[in-house]
Protein backbone atom coordinates (compact mmCIF):
# COMPACT_ATOMS: atom_id res chain seq x y z
CA UNK A 1 0.00 0.00 0.00
CA UNK A 2 1.47 3.47 -1.07
CA UNK A 3 1.62 6.50 1.58
CA UNK A 4 -1.03 8.30 -0.89
CA UNK A 5 -3.20 5.34 -0.20
CA UNK A 6 -2.72 4.95 3.87
CA UNK A 7 -3.43 8.73 4.10
CA UNK A 8 -6.67 8.68 1.92
CA UNK A 9 -8.16 5.67 4.31
CA UNK A 10 -6.92 8.50 7.02
CA UNK A 11 -9.12 11.00 5.54
CA UNK A 12 -12.20 8.61 5.08
CA UNK A 13 -11.83 7.15 8.48
CA UNK A 14 -11.83 10.61 10.36
CA UNK A 15 -14.97 11.66 8.31
CA UNK A 16 -16.58 8.56 9.42
CA UNK A 17 -16.07 9.29 12.95
CA UNK A 18 -17.09 13.13 12.27
CA UNK A 19 -20.62 12.18 11.59
CA UNK A 20 -23.50 12.41 13.60
CA UNK A 21 -25.03 9.02 14.31
CA UNK A 22 -28.44 10.23 13.60
CA UNK A 23 -29.87 8.78 10.16
CA UNK A 24 -30.40 10.86 7.26
CA UNK A 25 -32.94 11.49 5.27
CA UNK A 26 -33.94 9.90 2.24
CA UNK A 27 -32.87 6.10 0.70
CA UNK A 28 -30.44 4.40 3.50
CA UNK A 29 -27.05 4.84 2.36
CA UNK A 30 -25.86 0.71 1.36
CA UNK A 31 -21.83 1.29 1.32
CA UNK A 32 -20.23 3.63 3.42
CA UNK A 33 -17.42 5.65 1.68
CA UNK A 34 -14.37 3.52 3.90
CA UNK A 35 -15.98 0.19 2.29
CA UNK A 36 -16.28 1.81 -1.12
CA UNK A 37 -12.74 3.28 -1.17
CA UNK A 38 -11.30 -0.32 -0.65
CA UNK A 39 -13.06 -2.19 -3.16
CA UNK A 40 -12.30 0.83 -5.19
CA UNK A 41 -8.69 0.66 -4.87
CA UNK A 42 -8.72 -3.55 -5.28
CA UNK A 43 -10.91 -3.28 -8.36
CA UNK A 44 -8.19 -0.48 -10.22
CA UNK A 45 -5.78 -3.52 -9.31
CA UNK A 46 -7.20 -5.88 -10.68
CA UNK A 47 -8.78 -4.12 -13.63
CA UNK A 48 -4.83 -2.61 -14.42
CA UNK A 49 -3.29 -6.25 -14.22
CA UNK A 50 -6.13 -8.03 -16.68
CA UNK A 51 -6.27 -5.16 -18.67
CA UNK A 52 -5.18 -7.21 -21.94
CA UNK A 53 -7.34 -9.47 -21.54
CA UNK A 54 -10.68 -8.06 -19.88
CA UNK A 55 -10.55 -4.39 -20.01
CA UNK A 56 -9.44 -3.86 -23.47
CA UNK A 57 -12.42 -5.49 -24.61
CA UNK A 58 -15.39 -4.05 -22.63
CA UNK A 59 -15.70 -0.93 -25.31
CA UNK A 60 -16.96 -3.59 -27.66
CA UNK A 61 -19.49 -5.32 -25.33
CA UNK A 62 -23.22 -4.58 -26.67
CA UNK A 63 -24.98 -7.48 -24.86
CA UNK A 64 -24.65 -9.39 -21.48
CA UNK A 65 -23.75 -12.53 -23.58
CA UNK A 66 -21.07 -10.20 -24.55
CA UNK A 67 -20.05 -9.22 -21.23
CA UNK A 68 -20.15 -12.33 -19.76
CA UNK A 69 -17.40 -13.42 -21.82
CA UNK A 70 -15.55 -10.97 -21.80
CA UNK A 71 -15.24 -11.00 -17.56
CA UNK A 72 -14.71 -15.09 -18.00
CA UNK A 73 -11.07 -14.09 -16.98
CA UNK A 74 -11.63 -13.50 -13.53
CA UNK A 75 -13.88 -16.75 -12.80
CA UNK A 76 -10.43 -18.38 -11.68
CA UNK A 77 -9.90 -15.69 -9.06
CA UNK A 78 -13.66 -15.19 -8.11
CA UNK A 79 -13.35 -16.53 -4.55
CA UNK A 80 -11.07 -14.26 -3.24
CA UNK A 81 -12.47 -11.08 -5.17
CA UNK A 82 -14.94 -8.50 -4.13
CA UNK A 83 -18.26 -9.06 -3.73
CA UNK A 84 -18.84 -7.08 -7.37
CA UNK A 85 -17.13 -9.23 -8.70
CA UNK A 86 -18.82 -12.20 -7.35
CA UNK A 87 -21.79 -11.03 -8.28
CA UNK A 88 -21.26 -10.52 -11.25
CA UNK A 89 -19.96 -14.13 -12.25
CA UNK A 90 -22.88 -15.63 -10.48
CA UNK A 91 -23.91 -18.37 -12.60
CA UNK A 92 -27.81 -17.75 -11.61
CA UNK A 93 -30.27 -14.39 -11.13
CA UNK A 94 -33.23 -13.48 -10.62
CA UNK A 95 -34.55 -9.59 -11.79
CA UNK A 96 -34.01 -6.92 -9.23
CA UNK A 97 -33.71 -3.46 -8.48
CA UNK A 98 -31.98 -1.40 -5.92
CA UNK A 99 -35.20 -0.81 -3.70
CA UNK A 100 -36.14 -4.27 -3.99
CA UNK A 101 -32.72 -5.63 -2.81
CA UNK A 102 -32.27 -2.88 0.03
CA UNK A 103 -35.72 -4.48 1.24
CA UNK A 104 -34.67 -8.46 1.01
CA UNK A 105 -31.32 -7.07 2.61
CA UNK A 106 -33.91 -5.80 5.42
CA UNK A 107 -35.88 -9.00 5.86
CA UNK A 108 -32.75 -11.02 5.83
CA UNK A 109 -31.52 -8.71 8.83
CA UNK A 110 -34.93 -9.17 10.72
CA UNK A 111 -34.45 -12.86 9.88
CA UNK A 112 -31.03 -13.08 11.47
CA UNK A 113 -31.76 -12.00 14.43
CA UNK A 114 -34.90 -14.03 15.05
CA UNK A 115 -32.69 -16.92 14.43
CA UNK A 116 -30.37 -15.57 16.72
CA UNK A 117 -33.00 -14.99 19.29
CA UNK A 118 -34.32 -18.48 18.98
CA UNK A 119 -31.08 -20.08 19.23
CA UNK A 120 -30.53 -18.45 22.52
CA UNK A 121 -33.78 -19.52 23.14
CA UNK A 122 -32.84 -23.19 22.66
CA UNK A 123 -29.65 -22.93 25.42
CA UNK A 124 -32.21 -21.78 28.04
CA UNK A 125 -34.50 -23.88 27.41
CA UNK A 126 -31.55 -26.90 27.32
CA UNK A 127 -30.73 -25.61 30.60
CA UNK A 128 -34.20 -25.73 32.24
CA UNK A 129 -34.30 -29.07 31.14
CA UNK A 130 -31.12 -30.41 32.10
CA UNK A 131 -31.48 -28.97 36.00
CA UNK A 132 -34.27 -31.58 35.88
CA UNK A 133 -32.53 -34.21 34.30
CA UNK A 134 -29.90 -34.14 36.77
CA UNK A 135 -32.22 -34.15 40.10
CA UNK A 136 -31.56 -37.62 42.09
CA UNK A 137 -34.85 -39.19 42.17
CA UNK A 138 -34.13 -42.20 44.57
CA UNK A 139 -35.78 -41.33 48.04
CA UNK A 140 -38.55 -39.14 46.26
CA UNK A 141 -42.31 -40.06 46.54
CA UNK A 142 -44.34 -41.17 43.39
CA UNK A 143 -46.02 -37.63 43.47
CA UNK A 144 -42.40 -35.71 43.39
CA UNK A 145 -41.28 -38.44 40.20
CA UNK A 146 -44.28 -37.49 38.62
CA UNK A 147 -43.57 -33.98 39.10
CA UNK A 148 -40.51 -34.45 37.82
CA UNK A 149 -41.65 -36.41 34.80
CA UNK A 150 -43.79 -34.13 34.00
CA UNK A 151 -41.54 -31.18 33.94
CA UNK A 152 -38.97 -33.11 31.91
CA UNK A 153 -41.59 -33.94 29.74
CA UNK A 154 -43.14 -30.23 29.39
CA UNK A 155 -39.53 -28.49 28.61
CA UNK A 156 -38.14 -31.34 26.13
CA UNK A 157 -41.54 -30.61 23.89
CA UNK A 158 -40.28 -26.58 24.63
CA UNK A 159 -36.79 -27.26 23.17
CA UNK A 160 -38.11 -29.50 20.47
CA UNK A 161 -40.44 -26.82 19.46
CA UNK A 162 -37.68 -24.27 19.80
CA UNK A 163 -34.86 -26.47 17.41
CA UNK A 164 -37.93 -26.63 15.06
CA UNK A 165 -38.50 -22.96 14.63
CA UNK A 166 -34.66 -22.17 15.29
CA UNK A 167 -34.30 -24.57 11.79
CA UNK A 168 -37.02 -23.14 9.94
CA UNK A 169 -35.68 -19.60 10.49
CA UNK A 170 -32.07 -20.80 9.43
CA UNK A 171 -33.69 -22.26 6.21
CA UNK A 172 -35.91 -19.30 5.69
CA UNK A 173 -32.77 -16.86 6.05
CA UNK A 174 -30.59 -18.98 3.44
CA UNK A 175 -33.58 -19.40 1.40
CA UNK A 176 -33.75 -15.39 0.99
CA UNK A 177 -29.91 -14.77 0.62
CA UNK A 178 -29.72 -17.03 -2.38
CA UNK A 179 -32.70 -14.58 -3.56
CA UNK A 180 -30.89 -11.73 -2.61
CA UNK A 181 -27.30 -12.82 -4.62
CA UNK A 182 -29.46 -14.17 -7.52
CA UNK A 183 -31.18 -10.30 -7.27
CA UNK A 184 -27.61 -9.01 -7.11
CA UNK A 185 -26.55 -10.69 -9.76
CA UNK A 186 -28.73 -9.42 -12.15
CA UNK A 187 -28.58 -5.97 -10.75
CA UNK A 188 -25.12 -6.00 -11.36
CA UNK A 189 -24.62 -7.17 -14.61
CA UNK A 190 -27.27 -4.90 -16.11
CA UNK A 191 -26.09 -1.56 -14.22
CA UNK A 192 -22.97 -2.41 -15.62
CA UNK A 193 -23.86 -3.30 -19.02
CA UNK A 194 -25.59 -0.15 -19.15
CA UNK A 195 -22.26 1.69 -17.94
CA UNK A 196 -20.28 -0.38 -21.08
CA UNK A 197 -22.52 1.06 -23.64
CA UNK A 198 -23.09 4.47 -22.41
CA UNK A 199 -20.00 5.76 -23.92
CA UNK A 200 -20.42 8.25 -21.54
CA UNK A 201 -17.09 7.99 -20.23
CA UNK A 202 -13.40 6.87 -21.21
CA UNK A 203 -12.99 3.30 -20.64
CA UNK A 204 -10.01 2.95 -18.20
CA UNK A 205 -8.99 1.20 -14.79
CA UNK A 206 -10.15 4.13 -12.75
CA UNK A 207 -13.17 5.04 -14.77
CA UNK A 208 -14.08 1.35 -14.77
CA UNK A 209 -12.63 0.62 -10.93
CA UNK A 210 -15.10 3.76 -9.99
CA UNK A 211 -18.01 2.34 -11.49
CA UNK A 212 -17.56 -1.25 -10.37
CA UNK A 213 -17.15 -0.22 -6.64
CA UNK A 214 -20.47 0.47 -5.20
CA UNK A 215 -21.57 -2.94 -6.78
CA UNK A 216 -24.38 -4.71 -6.01
CA UNK A 217 -25.80 -2.30 -3.40
CA UNK A 218 -25.61 0.90 -5.59
CA UNK A 219 -25.68 2.13 -9.31
CA UNK A 220 -22.62 2.69 -11.32
CA UNK A 221 -23.47 6.45 -11.98
CA UNK A 222 -24.17 7.24 -8.24
CA UNK A 223 -21.18 4.80 -7.43
CA UNK A 224 -18.79 7.10 -9.92
CA UNK A 225 -20.35 10.02 -8.69
CA UNK A 226 -18.80 9.24 -5.07
CA UNK A 227 -15.81 7.97 -6.22
CA UNK A 228 -14.91 10.95 -8.09
CA UNK A 229 -14.21 12.74 -4.78
CA UNK A 230 -11.15 10.62 -4.18
CA UNK A 231 -7.49 11.93 -5.95
CA UNK A 232 -7.07 9.28 -9.09
CA UNK A 233 -3.11 8.93 -8.40
CA UNK A 234 -1.39 7.22 -10.80
CA UNK A 235 -1.55 4.43 -13.32
CA UNK A 236 -0.30 1.08 -13.21
CA UNK A 237 2.57 -0.65 -14.69
CA UNK A 238 0.34 -3.28 -16.57
CA UNK A 239 -1.93 -0.98 -17.77
CA UNK A 240 1.26 1.48 -19.14
CA UNK A 241 2.47 -1.18 -21.03
CA UNK A 242 -0.93 -1.90 -22.68
CA UNK A 243 -1.24 1.60 -23.14
CA UNK A 244 2.15 1.76 -25.03
CA UNK A 245 1.37 -1.37 -27.19
CA UNK A 246 -2.08 -0.01 -28.46
CA UNK A 247 -0.27 3.25 -29.18
CA UNK A 248 2.05 0.92 -31.04
CA UNK A 249 -0.63 -1.54 -32.90
CA UNK A 250 -2.55 1.65 -33.75
CA UNK A 251 -0.16 3.70 -35.78
CA UNK A 252 1.36 0.38 -37.40
CA UNK A 253 0.50 -0.09 -41.25
CA UNK A 254 1.92 -2.96 -42.30
CA UNK A 255 2.32 -5.86 -39.64
CA UNK A 256 5.34 -7.23 -40.50
CA UNK A 257 6.80 -3.79 -39.65
CA UNK A 258 5.11 -4.16 -36.63
CA UNK A 259 8.47 -5.44 -34.92
CA UNK A 260 10.32 -2.29 -36.54
CA UNK A 261 8.01 0.34 -35.10
CA UNK A 262 7.94 -0.73 -31.48
CA UNK A 263 11.84 -0.42 -32.12
CA UNK A 264 11.90 2.84 -33.18
CA UNK A 265 9.15 4.26 -30.43
CA UNK A 266 11.20 2.98 -27.69
CA UNK A 267 14.85 4.26 -29.22
CA UNK A 268 13.38 7.48 -29.75
CA UNK A 269 13.84 8.47 -26.06
CA UNK A 270 11.08 11.72 -26.64
CA UNK A 271 9.18 12.80 -23.73
CA UNK A 272 6.31 10.95 -22.77
CA UNK A 273 4.44 12.81 -20.20
CA UNK A 274 2.81 11.33 -17.37
CA UNK A 275 4.84 9.15 -15.27
CA UNK A 276 3.30 5.52 -15.13
CA UNK A 277 3.71 5.47 -18.89
CA UNK A 278 7.62 6.74 -18.13
CA UNK A 279 7.42 3.93 -16.28
CA UNK A 280 6.38 1.63 -19.10
CA UNK A 281 8.48 2.42 -21.82
CA UNK A 282 11.36 1.41 -19.41
CA UNK A 283 10.13 -1.78 -18.51
CA UNK A 284 10.05 -2.38 -22.75
CA UNK A 285 12.91 -0.73 -23.47
CA UNK A 286 14.61 -2.75 -20.78
CA UNK A 287 13.01 -5.70 -21.76
CA UNK A 288 12.78 -5.04 -25.73
CA UNK A 289 13.55 -9.41 -26.65
CA UNK A 290 10.55 -10.27 -25.05
CA UNK A 291 8.72 -7.85 -26.66
CA UNK A 292 10.08 -8.57 -29.80
CA UNK A 293 9.87 -11.91 -29.22
CA UNK A 294 5.95 -11.53 -28.05
CA UNK A 295 4.90 -9.62 -31.16
CA UNK A 296 6.37 -12.19 -33.12
CA UNK A 297 3.89 -15.23 -31.32
CA UNK A 298 0.97 -12.82 -32.07
CA UNK A 299 1.29 -12.55 -35.39
CA UNK A 300 2.07 -15.78 -36.13
CA UNK A 301 -1.56 -16.48 -34.22
CA UNK A 302 -3.15 -14.62 -36.87
CA UNK A 303 -4.64 -12.07 -34.42
CA UNK A 304 -6.82 -9.60 -35.29
CA UNK A 305 -5.86 -5.84 -34.79
CA UNK A 306 -8.90 -4.99 -32.78
CA UNK A 307 -7.05 -7.59 -29.85
CA UNK A 308 -3.63 -7.65 -31.07
CA UNK A 309 -2.47 -4.96 -28.35
CA UNK A 310 -4.30 -7.19 -25.69
CA UNK A 311 -2.49 -10.23 -26.59
CA UNK A 312 0.99 -9.09 -27.07
CA UNK A 313 0.63 -7.39 -23.61
CA UNK A 314 -0.27 -10.96 -22.03
CA UNK A 315 2.44 -12.93 -24.36
CA UNK A 316 4.88 -10.23 -22.62
CA UNK A 317 3.91 -10.71 -19.44
CA UNK A 318 4.24 -14.25 -19.75
CA UNK A 319 7.75 -14.56 -20.68
CA UNK A 320 8.85 -11.76 -18.60
CA UNK A 321 7.93 -13.84 -15.61
CA UNK A 322 9.39 -17.00 -16.61
CA UNK A 323 12.60 -16.55 -18.88
CA UNK A 324 15.17 -19.55 -19.29
CA UNK A 325 18.86 -18.76 -19.31
CA UNK A 326 19.20 -18.54 -22.85
CA UNK A 327 16.51 -16.08 -22.67
CA UNK A 328 17.45 -13.89 -19.87
CA UNK A 329 21.35 -13.75 -22.25
CA UNK A 330 19.05 -12.64 -24.73
CA UNK A 331 17.21 -10.06 -22.70
CA UNK A 332 20.45 -8.88 -21.71
CA UNK A 333 21.84 -8.03 -25.12
CA UNK A 334 19.37 -6.44 -26.66
CA UNK A 335 17.62 -4.08 -23.58
CA UNK A 336 18.14 -0.15 -24.56
CA UNK A 337 20.54 0.90 -22.35
CA UNK A 338 18.94 4.33 -20.61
Amino acid sequence: MQADDINMAEKIMAGLSSHSPKRPRGFPEQIDDGRLWGVRQHLRGLLETTWDEVGSLLLRVRTMTDLVQVLKPWEKRVEREEHAVKALLRSSEARANSRLLCRQRKQSGELHTRFLDAHTWIAKCWDSLERFLVIPTEGMTSAEQSVICDAIYERARTLARAGVECLALRNQESDLDELIRDGEAYFARTEFLRFCRAKRYTLNPLNVANALAGLPFIGCRHSIKRCRKWPEGTGGLSYGIYCILERIVSANVRRSDLIKDADKLLEANRPIGKAWKAFAIADLRKNRYYLRRSISAALDQGIGRARLAGVISKEYWKRKSNPSALDRAFAEDESIVE
